[in-house]
């Protein structure tokens, strides 16, 4: 008989997603400024940014198989929480360019399969006891935990953006540290004797057609964390502005975190997934007409609406129907290709787009790119798909 998840157990995974986040934040808000402040041209940044999450896309479906077929997902964890902790920390040395490089691929493709893996072991541990709808209210934690970190982050920059990598790296030994609170998780494939490798995953019609759906939308979000910092500068914003409306888009995921296992077992992850297509569509269509910088700022409420619920409703499909021997390459597919995978695309076409377009016009094709895979997703058809609740 399945039991339900002890408080103790919900405050222990929250605390460990709460300084997880923290040591993301940390890095993924200042490695730009940093890269700056020691006289990188824009176009380097870009080409270093785009090539660490390059290497992100392709290492991480190794890795995450790799947690699948070891005896415990934990020890996998924790191995990667230190790789890149040492990896922040080596970015407080000075060197070529391609020692640059080699750091942010390593910190980048680790911190991004650790996340997945995260996902998969607290999630797995839920799914065991029952208690999957319990996943929102922990994920909370790493909102807030990830806002926390901006915050402080932004402090401990000013008296240098290098110092920021000593508080990354000593958030990531933080986590790890919590890590030994998370319940045990196996790797299910050395128990049960199947050897399930990464292309059973395309067997699962359904979940690669949420997969690409999300993909198509998140490009949209990717684009904008790219250049809506510049969008800000044009409307005349102040320094503080964007700052602000960071900290609304981590309030904005609030509401639905709360309530994300009860809507989902009411609507189901399908019907739940087309919300984030029209979020984004007006989202986009609106920031494409603001005449001031001001106006930005209530738009990113839209967001509690848009990447959250993707990232909810794929960690959830995951769990609730694709075999549990595939947890953890499930969850790593959902981090390398909707959230890696799309920053490089939006990356490089939103610098296209801009190029040739505008950045008005930019946002318009956002709205319209998410609108079309709305409607795909609308008409899409399972078909014969062999998903199946797998619990």
């Amino acid at each position: 008989m399945k039991q339900g998840v002890p408080l103790r157990d919900t405050a222990r995974m929250s605390a460990y997603f709460a300084l997880f986040a923290a040591g993301m934040s940390a890095y993924v808000s200042f490695v730009t400024l940093w890269q700056h402040d020691i006289g990188y041209s824009g176009m380097r940044i870009g080409m270093l940014s785009a090539a660490s999450a390059l290497v992100a896309v392709v290492a991480q479906p190794g890795l995450s198989a790799l947690a699948d077929r070891s005896r415990s997902k934990n020890r996998v964890l924790r191995f990667m929480l230190l790789t890149q902790a040492a990896a922040a920390f080596l970015h407080m040395a000075p060197g070529h360019w391609a020692y640059v490089l080699g750091v942010m691929c390593l910190l980048t493709a680790f911190q991004s399969a650790a996340l997945a893996l995260s996902n998969a072991v607290i999630l797995d541990s839920l799914e065991a006891r029952g208690q999957p709808g319990r996943f929102g209210f922990i994920r909370l934690s790493y909102s807030w935990g990830f806002a926390a970190a901006g915050l402080a982050a932004g402090w401990v920059a000013s008296f240098g953006p290098v110092l920021v990598f000593a508080l990354c790296g000593a958030v990531n030994l933080a986590a790890f540290a919590a890590s030994f609170l998370l319940p045990k998780v196996p790797g299910y494939q050395r128990d049960s004797g199947r050897r399930l490798g990464l292309k059973e995953l395309f067997q699962y019609r359904e979940f690669m057609g949420l997969a690409l759906y999300s993909l198509a939308v998140h490009i949209t979000n990717s684009l904008s964390v790219a250049f809506l910092p510049v969008w800000f500068g044009i409307l005349g914003a102040p320094g503080w502005a964007y700052g602000i409306g960071i900290f609304v888009m981590a309030a904005a995921e609030t509401p639905f975190l709360l309530v994300s296992g009860r809507l989902i077992e009411r609507f189901g992850i399908r019907k739940l997934m087309l919300v984030p297509a029209l979020a984004f569509t007006i989202r986009w269509l609106l920031t494409s007409q603001v005449t001031a910088w001001w106006q930005l700022l209530p738009l990113y409420a839209l967001h509690g609406a848009g990447v959250i619920v993707l990232y909810v409703g794929l960690s959830r499909y995951v769990a609730d129907f694709l075999p549990r021997e595939l947890s953890a390459s499930g969850q790593g597919a959902v981090n390398s290709l909707v959230i890696s995978a799309s920053r490089v695309a939006g990356a490089l076409l939103g610098g296209v787009l801009i190029t040739w377009l505008g950045i008005r016009e930019t946002f318009l094709v956002m709205a319209g790119v998410a609108a079309v895979a709305g409607v795909g997703l609308f008409f899409f058809r399972k078909g014969s798909a062999k998903e199946k609740p797998a619990k």
